[in-house]
């Protein structure tokens, strides 16, 4: 009998699942209203003070919201739960945008300044 290693199917599935429910959230949460004060392309970014990606991509959405005044909003997740589950939010750090109140994209994971800012122009990948 040889040795099937069962641990690689293992971590393909626990690499590939988390973004596979992130395209299928995105998909299923486009277009619904969410009621914001802003008008226009906001960006959210959700975070955790407890999660380590959040941690190491705190200073780039920082610089990305001082050079954007007015169009980003930093929400915790542990202080503003039901912010996050009326966005759809399962994992930190994810970053939504809504233009005039209606979740146009729903983003897991860091993004890059680049990224972030096609998304303010309404660029979509």
């Amino acid at each position: 009998m040889e040795y099937f290693p069962y641990f690689l199917i293992v971590l393909f599935l626990a690499i590939s699942i988390p973004q596979w429910w992130a395209l299928y959230a995105s998909r299923r949460l486009k277009g619904r209203r969410v009621d914001t004060p802003e008008s226009g392309r906001h960006l959210y970014y959700f975070y955790s003070h407890y999660c380590p990606p959040c941690k190491l991509f705190r200073p780039t959405i920082e610089a990305f919201a001082e050079a954007h005044p007015g169009r980003v909003t930093m929400l915790n997740v542990e202080e503003q739960a039901e912010t996050a589950q009326r966005f759809g939010v399962r994992g930190t750090p994810a970053i939504a945008l809504v233009e005039d109140g209606v979740l146009q994209e729903l983003r897991l994971g860091s993004q890059t300044p680049q990224r972030m800012e096609r998304m303010l122009q309404g660029e979509t990948d």
